[in-house]
C-alpha cells in the first residue's frame, strides 16, 4: 500500500498494474508512463503489461486507522486481461474490510463501466457502503460512462472529470454522489 498525493485519496493499493489505451483519456496516462519508465525494475519488470501482485492483496486488512484508498491507482479493475475471480478476490478483501468495521473508503475509478454494470447485472459485487465506484469522463463521448454509472448498485457514485479534453455540455449529474 502506497502513501499518494492524490488530493481526494490517502492511500493506493496495486494489486495489479496495466492497462490498455481505450480512449483519448489515455493519450497521456500517468500510470503507463510510469510503469514503462520503470520497466524490468522490481516495481514493474514487466513495464505496463499485466503483472499481478497477490502479496498486496490482504494490505487493507493490516491497516489500523480508516484510510481513503483508491483501488488499482495503475490499472483498470475492470480491465479485460483480468478475470472476474480476479476482480472477486478484491471485493472480497474489501467486503471482509466493511464487515471488520475497519473504517476503510475504497474508491473504484474505471473508463470501463460496460464491464462493471454487466457484473453488477449478475449480482455477483456485493457492494458494501464502504466501496466507492466512480467513471472518468474526459470528453463528450465518454459521458456515456455517467448513465452508466448511474445504473450500478453501488451506494457512493463519482466522476473524475480528467484529464479533461473539452467543454462538457448537457451534464446530468442526477444520482451521482461526488
Amino acid at each position: 500500500m502506497n502513501e499518494t498525493i492524490i488530493s481526494w485519496t490517502n492511500k493506493t493499493w496495486n494489486v495489479w498494474s496495466g492497462c490498455t489505451k481505450i480512449s483519448q483519456g489515455c493519450k497521456f496516462c500517468y500510470a503507463f508512463t510510469l510503469a514503462e519508465q520503470k520497466r524490468g525494475t522490481q516495481s514493474f519488470p514487466n513495464g505496463f503489461d499485466l503483472t499481478y501482485r497477490w502479496h498486496k492483496l490482504n494490505e487493507p486488512l493490516k491497516l489500523k486507522e480508516p484510510q481513503l484508498i483508491f483501488v488499482n491507482s495503475i490499472s483498470d479493475l475492470y480491465w479485460e486481461k483480468v478475470t472476474d475471480d480476479d476482480i472477486l478476490r478484491i471485493f472480497d478483501v474489501m467486503n471482509e474490510s466493511y464487515s471488520r468495521g475497519l473504517g476503510h473508503q475504497f474508491q473504484i475509478l474505471t473508463k470501463r463501466p460496460e464491464r462493471m454494470l454487466e457484473m453488477d447485472s449478475r449480482s455477483i459485487l456485493n457492494w458494501t457502503p464502504d466501496i466507492w465506484q466512480g467513471v472518468t469522463v474526459e470528453n463528450n463521448a465518454a459521458k456515456d460512462r455517467i448513465d452508466l454509472l448511474r445504473q450500478c448498485n453501488a451506494n457512493v457514485k463519482f466522476i473524475s472529470f480528467e484529464p479533461l479534453l473539452e467543454e462538457l455540455t448537457d451534464l446530468n449529474l442526477s444520482g451521482i454522489d461526488w
